[in-house]
Formats: C-alpha cells, structure tokens, sequence
C-alpha cells in the first residue's frame, strides 16, 4: 500500500502560487470576480492573489468542497494518510490552485507550504470558517438536486430556490457558482446570447438544444416546484428521487437483483437519465433489454413495471421538471364541447 509522504516547503507562499500557469490563475480570477481588480492593481498575478486571499480568507471555503478542505486540514495536522488511490487527484490539484501544497503522483509525496499553513491554519480551523465550509457543502448538494430535477434551469430561478433557505445574494451565489464551478464534474454555465439571461446545465442532459427548445415551447409555464430539502436530498442521493416506480426498483435492485449500492444504484440512474432525457418508453426499453438479458422472468416484468411507473412520473428535463403524469391530467380537465346547429 502507498502511503502519502508529507515533505515540509519554505518556498514563499507567493512562489507556490506562481507554480500556477498564467492562464490558471487568470481563470482563478474570472471565477472569484477579481480579474479587474487585478488588472487595475498592476500587481504580478500569485502577488495579488496571496495579498487578496489573505484580506480574505473565508473565499477558500467557497470554493473548495468539504472534502478537499478536510484533506487540507488532515494533511496540514500530520495526521496518518490513506492510500492515496482513496484520494481523487482532482483534489490535490484543486489545493495545489491555492498554493496551499505539491502532490507529486508517481512518488507518493506531497510538499506543504509552511507559510501557507502559518497564515490560514487557525482561521481555517476556526468555528466561523468551519460553519460557512459547511452550509456551502448544503448548498452544493442542494445545487446538484435542482440540476438532477430539471437538468438545465434559468440562474434567477435556481437562485430563487436557493435563498428560501440560505442567507447569500445573488452575487455572492454567482461567486460561489463560478468559483466551485471549475472543481465540478457536473455543472455547466450557459447564456442566451438573445437576452443575456443565464442557465444552470447539468451534464447528464444530452441534447442542450431540446431541452432549451422544450423551455422555450412553454416559456410562460413555471418551473416545477421544488423545495430546498427536497433538492438537497436528492443532491445526496445523487438524482436518485423519491418517486412513483423509482422507490421500488431501487429497493427491488437491493433486495434481489444486486444485493449491493453500487450496482443498484448505478442500474436505476441509467434509467433515470434515459427518461429524463425525453427518450420514449419503447427506447428506454429497448436500451435497457441487454442489462436485463440474464434476470429471471418474474424479475425482468417487475423490472418493466417499474420503468413504466418511472416514465410516468420522473421529472423530465424539456418539461421543466414536470413529470408525463401531471401533463396527462392537466390535458384531462379539459373536455370537447360540440358546438353548431344539431339537426
């Protein structure tokens, strides 16, 4: 097993942060809204950046998730390290964007920078810096949810969600969008050309272009609703929802089909992308028909089942987060009535 082995650095912080390219610290400055401070400050870009970060240091927690900040504070404690395979280097490279240390992959060290370290430590340990570390960690599984429940949702929206539960304008929850955006696997920033107004896009839609087709169809239908602790749930369930058909395959793939989290929840998320990305229920289906080849009879009908309970009430991404079900019954309150002479 490859232990992580820690190597002290007296590099000067402000030398750290310069082993950042410029087009990576100029990227740093777009996504915490300082590039034009910087440029009317005449500054060299790590000079700025360790000046602006000290002035300030509760931007680190905004833009960095909860485990990579936690990794920071276990290195920094000289507390025993795993192997660093249980360790995603996407972390490392975000920490080393801060100049807080260098991971050197293929020999298993990491150089700390003390100067770093001197200046954040007990901030960074504080009770204040740990308690916004924390809501901003809510706040991003609350993010992931209404990205997995409508797949792409205008900014202003999101935002209005968003503050029905955490106390942030809308600048400040641009700041952390951008920020944390280049650190993400699942988020994506759009902007309508036309009307300069921004859309929050998750990878898992396939076809941008429908979905922001079926928006417009039904520019003046609201968004489904969804609240704050239904979004964070299914952030942490990672899109997996609590609904009609999806509830009883997952415990279905538990119980019987796979016995383990893994598998299971990977089998019902497939599912689960496939529909919400509009595909008709023969297609889902039939995408699905090889993944269930080798279950039982009776397993593979439960399987069907479900799907077609899923079809019906997943959210869907070109719907706006309504689901086929509720258009089914909106369509249903309205009947024909004949009208012209009778003879």
């Amino acid at each position: 097993m490859a232990i992580l082995t820690r190597i002290l650095s007296d590099l000067p912080w402000e030398q750290m942060l310069a082993q950042n390219s410029q087009e990576e610290l100029s990227l740093m400055y777009e996504r915490m809204g300082i590039a034009d401070a910087w440029k009317i400050s005449m500054q060299e870009p790590a000079k700025f950046l360790e000046e602006y970060l000290l002035e300030r240091p509760e931007i680190v927690p905004r833009m960095l998730s909860e485990e990579e900040f936690d990794l920071l504070l276990l290195i920094w404690d000289g507390h025993p390290m795993p192997d660093t395979g249980d360790i995603s280097r996407r972390n490392f490279k975000s920490l080393e964007k801060f100049g807080f240390l260098r991971y050197d992959h293929k020999e298993k060290t990491v150089q700390i920078n003390e100067e770093a370290k001197h200046n954040f430590y007990f901030s960074f340990k504080g009770r204040a810096i740990q308690k916004q570390k924390e809501m901003y960690q809510e706040m991003e599984y609350t993010v992931k949810g209404i990205l997995y429940f409508y797949g792409m949702i205008d900014l202003t929206e999101m935002y209005d969600i968003i503050k029905a539960q955490y106390d942030i304008s809308f600048s400040m929850f641009w700041s952390f969008l951008t920020g944390r955006m280049e650190l993400w696997s699942f988020l994506g920033i759009l902007k309508n050309t036309q009307t300069d107004e921004y859309y929050a896009v998750s990878y898992e839609v396939r076809d941008r272009k429908k979905v922001f087709a079926g928006h417009m169809r039904r520019e003046k239908q609201d968004y489904a609703a969804l609240s704050v602790e239904e979004a964070n749930v299914l952030g942490k369930m990672s899109g997996i929802g609590r609904w009609e058909g999806t509830t009883q395959l997952l415990a279905y793939a538990l119980e019987t089909l796979y016995k383990e989290m893994m598998p299971a929840t990977v089998f019902v998320k497939t599912i689960l992308i496939y529909i919400q990305n509009g595909d008709s229920l023969d297609v889902v289906k039939e995408k699905i028909d090889s993944k269930i080849n080798d279950f039982s009879q009776e397993e593979r009908e439960m399987v069907l089942d479900c799907i077609e309970d899923m079809y019906r009430y997943t959210p869907i991404y070109h719907l706006k987060g309504h689901n086929r079900y509720e258009l089914e019954e909106r369509t249903n309150r309205f009947s024909v009535i004949e009208g012209g002479r009778k003879d």
